[in-house]
């Protein structure tokens, strides 16, 4: 398995929500990650 993150372990990191990082991807702020499965999303670290 990859050593990328979970969406809510790099929210918490980051001081965010999960709906801010989501946002921040929709505007483009930050670039879409690699998605393992349907509901799971990683970062790389």
């Amino acid at each position: 398995m990859d050593s990328g993150l979970q969406i809510g372990e790099v929210a918490k990191r980051a001081g965010v929500s999960i709906d801010t990082l989501r946002y921040y991807e929709k505007v483009k702020l930050l670039p879409r990650p690699a998605r393992f499965f349907r509901w799971i999303s990683t970062v790389r670290a």
